[in-house]
């Protein structure tokens, strides 16, 4: 079980799925504390990582977005296990970033992350009596933010990401969670020369 803030503009929106450690992150967390954790683990997981200025700079996007996810250790230390930067634009969402911290590789947490995300865009759908697949969140956003053209509703048709050719890892993590391949871009990264497979997560098929 795990938690996670999410950060736009100046402004940490607290999420949770429930768990004893939930009060204590929410009273221990501000914007500029998630924003350096977000540049860690940024730092972490990436060659090429975005320095905080620049993440800063994206979060400042009305429509930009990024969620840190959070786990208790076996001493019940709370500590950022992985992240997504994301872009909703009306009814769709594009995944910018998605890391997981290097020492939870491998064992399955970023599948688990990536399920939970694309779950919160689930709500039920009329006429639908069978819901026991769909998982329901909801969330709010401050009052300060703007809502005159995005608004975070908890609803998208489809997810949408680019990844390296020769990520197998990422690749197997995003086809689990049920991204298929629409699409390439040949010679898109200009240090490898390496393809960009398009992806595509359909959440709700347009009628």
């Amino acid at each position: 079980m795990f938690n996670s803030v999410l950060l736009n503009g100046r402004s940490c929106l607290w999420r949770s799925n429930g768990g004893p450690e939930s009060s204590n992150l929410k009273k221990s967390l501000n914007y500029d504390e998630s924003l350096n954790q977000l540049a860690e683990l940024e730092r972490l997981c990436f060659s090429d990582f975005w320095p905080k200025n620049e993440l800063a700079a994206m979060l400042d996007l009305p429509y930009s977005f990024a969620q840190i996810f959070y786990a208790s250790t076996s001493g019940e230390k709370i500590v950022p296990i992985g992240y997504v930067i994301y872009w909703q634009v009306v009814d769709e969402v594009q995944l910018h970033r998605f890391g997981i911290h290097p020492e939870l590789r491998g064992c399955g947490s970023g599948k688990v992350i990536l399920a939970d995300f694309c779950g919160q865009w689930c709500e039920i759908l009329p006429g639908k009596s069978d819901t026991s697949s769909i998982s329901l969140q909801t969330s709010t956003r401050s009052s300060s933010q703007s809502e005159a053209n995005y608004t975070f509703n908890n609803f998208c048709s489809k997810i949408t990401l680019e990844v390296r050719e020769n990520n197998a890892p990422a690749l197997a993590v995003y086809r689990a969670v049920g991204f298929e391949e629409v699409g390439r871009r040949p010679n898109y990264y200009h240090d490898t020369h390496e393809a960009a497979v398009l992806m595509d997560k359909c959440i709700f098929p347009h009628e």
